[in-house]
């Protein structure tokens, strides 16, 4: 599951692909360790934090 819970919250693992498009939610995925997390696509650029922006409002 790529969600925990923390004290203050909850701690979500994401795999985010600036410049991917559009902004969507992919579905969940695996890294190599076997670790679960989101992925997200952003069609924002990796610089100055346009990227992390759109996540936040993609998750908002």
């Amino acid at each position: 599951m790529p969600c925990k819970r923390a004290a203050d919250g909850v701690t979500v693992r994401l795999r985010v692909t600036p410049r991917g498009g559009a902004n969507r939610i992919e579905g969940r995925g695996e890294d190599a360790n076997g670790e679960a997390h989101l992925k997200l696509r952003v069609s924002a650029v990796a610089e100055k934090g346009k990227a992390n922006d759109a996540v936040l409002k993609l998750l908002a």
